[in-house]
C-alpha cells in the first residue's frame, strides 16, 4: 500500500544541521546497510575543517503518481521516522563509549552524519579473533560496553537493540554503543513504542508479551546476551534454531547456559541479568561498577598495544580514561556494604528489654577500633584473593577470612587502575 505525503522536516535543533554541499561520500561501497538505508564513510566541512565521517543514507525508492505526486511506501515511512529518532536522541548524547552525533541534513536526502568507527562491528572482530582474544580483553569489553550503557541509564535513554552487531570499534580502539533507530527517550516524543525490528534472540520476556514492556531492565537482559557473545566466539544463542522456537524459551525462562570458557565469577553476575523479574535484574550502574571492582582484583585489562582491537586497519588502541571510576566503585562498595551489614546484624544479640541495652562482647570486637582513621567505615571489606575468584571451587580449599581491609577514602582511592598498574 503507498499513500502520498508531504516532504519529511526533520525537528532537529538548528545547531545540528549540516547543509547538503558540506557533505562528501567516498566513492566506495555501503560500509553497512540496512533495510532501507545504507551508510558510507566519507567527510563533512564545519568551521573550515574537514572530518571523516559515517553517514547514513535513506535509499532512494521514490516513485510518481499521475499527478507527479512523490508517493513513499509505509515502510519507507517507518524508517524516516527511525532516523528522525535517532539523530533526536543522539544529538543528546555524549559519552565515550557512546557513537558520537555530528548533524544531518534534509535538504536533497535524509542524512544522518556520525563518528567514523573504522574497527567495525564487535561481532565480525569476535569471530575473526576467536580465541585470540584473551580473557581479561573480553572483560573489558563488557566494562566499556557497560560504561556506555550506564550513561544511557542516566539519561532515562532505552536503547531496546543492544547487541554485538550495535557495538562499534573506533579508531582509538575503544567500543562505542550505536543504532538508536529503536530507542526510548523521555525526551523525544516522536519515538514510538514498538517491537518491529528488534531481533528476539536478544528480547527480554517482557518484551515478547502482547503489550510489550521495555525499560532499563530490558536492555539488561540484552547486555547478558551481549556478554555470551563476547565469550561464545561472536555466535548469537540457538543460531540454528526459528525465531518462533526462541521466543517460546525466552517466554519460558529457558536461556541458553554461559559458555564454559567464561570464568565461574563472571558466568554467575551476568546470569543476574537474566532474571525474569526485571525489578530484581541489576542496574548499569551496579554491573559496571562490579566489572570494574572484579577487573581491579584480577581481571587486568592487557597493555593498549596487545588488544586484539589493533587488528583493524586504521584503529590503533589508546589507554581509555574513565572520568567518574570513583563513583563507579563507591556504587559497587555500598553493594558490598549492605551485605556486609546483613551479616554483621546476624552476629548482634537481641536485646531483651529497653532497661538492659548491653552491647556483647561479640559486637565489640565488630566495631572500628578507637585509633581508626576518619573516614573509616563501619563495616570491613574481605580482602578477596585470587584464588578466591578462580572459577574452579575445588582448587578454592584455603579461606581468607581473617584477611580484612578497612574501607576509607584513601583504600578506596587506591582501587584506581592506574595506580595498580604502577
Amino acid at each position: 500500500m503507498q499513500k502520498v505525503v508531504e516532504p519529511v522536516m526533520l525537528k532537529v535543533p538548528e545547531q545540528w544541521v549540516i547543509h547538503a554541499n558540506q557533505i562528501k561520500l567516498a566513492k566506495e561501497k555501503p560500509i553497512g546497510s540496512g533495510n532501507f538505508a545504507d551508510v558510507y564513510r566519507g567527510t563533512f566541512t564545519k568551521k573550515n575543517k574537514q572530518k571523516i565521517a559515517a553517514i547514513k543514507i535513506i535509499r532512494k525508492n521514490e516513485r510518481k503518481t499521475k499527478e507527479e505526486t512523490v508517493t513513499i511506501t509505509e515502510e519507507e515511512l517507518t524508517c524516516l521516522a527511525e532516523m528522525n529518532n535517532e539523530a533526536m536522541i543522539m544529538s543528546l548524547l555524549k559519552h565515550q563509549n557512546v557513537t558520537e552525533f555530528y548533524g544531518i541534513s534534509s535538504e536533497q536526502m535524509v542524512m544522518i552524519v556520525m563518528e567514523y568507527c573504522a574497527g567495525g562491528s564487535l561481532d565480525v572482530h569476535l569471530q575473526l579473533q576467536k580465541g585470540a582474544i584473551t580473557t581479561c580483553e573480553r572483560v573489558q569489553y563488557m566494562v566499556e560496553i557497560s560504561s556506555g550503557m550506564r550513561y544511557l541509564e542516566k539519561k532515562k535513554v532505552i536503547h531496546r537493540d543492544l547487541a554485538a552487531r550495535n557495538i562499534l570499534i573506533s579508531c582509538r580502539g575503544h567500543l562505542k554503543v550505536a543504532d538508536f533507530g529503536l530507542s526510548l527517550s523521555p525526551n523525544v516524543t516522536n519515538a514510538k513504542n514498538n517491537a518491529r525490528n528488534v531481533p528476539v534472540r536478544w528480547m527480554a520476556p517482557e518484551t515478547l508479551k502482547a503489550n510489550a514492556e521495555f525499560s532499563t531492565k530490558s536492555d539488561v537482559w540484552s547486555f547478558g546476551v551481549v556478554c555470551y557473545e563476547i565469550f561464545n566466539y561472536g555466535v548469537k544463542p540457538w543460531p540454528e534454531k526459528p525465531v518462533k522456537w526462541v521466543a517460546t524459551q525466552i517466554r519460558k525462562n529457558r536461556m541458553t547456559k554461559m559458555p564454559t570458557r567464561m570464568p565461574r565469577t563472571l558466568r554467575e553476575l551476568v546470569t543476574t541479568c537474566h532474571n525474569p523479574k526485571p525489578g530484581e535484574r541489576p542496574t548499569f550502574s551496579r554491573l559496571n561498577g562490579h566489572l570494574i571492582y572484579m577487573q581491579n582484583i584480577r581481571f587486568g585489562p592487557p597493555a593498549s598495544e596487545k588488544f586484539t582491537l589493533n587488528k583493524p586497519k586504521q584503529v590503533v588502541r589508546t589507554k581509555l580514561v574513565e572520568a567518574d571510576l570513583t563513583d563507579t566503585l563507591l556504587i559497587e562498595l555500598e553493594h558490598i556494604s549492605k551485605a556486609a551489614d546483613k551479616r554483621t546484624e546476624t552476629l548482634m544479640h537481641t536485646v531483651s528489654t529497653a532497661q538492659d541495652r548491653e552491647i556483647s562482647l561479640r559486637s565489640v570486637r565488630d566495631l572500628p577500633t578507637p585509633g581508626a582513621p576518619a573516614g573509616t567505615s563501619n563495616f570491613l571489606l574481605k580482602k578477596t584473593s585470587s584464588e578466591a575468584l578462580n572459577e574452579n571451587d575445588e582448587d578454592n580449599k584455603e579461606k581468607d577470612d581473617e584477611k580484612t581491609l578497612v574501607v576509607t577514602k584513601e583504600t578506596i582511592e587506591e582501587m584506581d587502575p592506574t595506580d595498580r598498574e604502577k
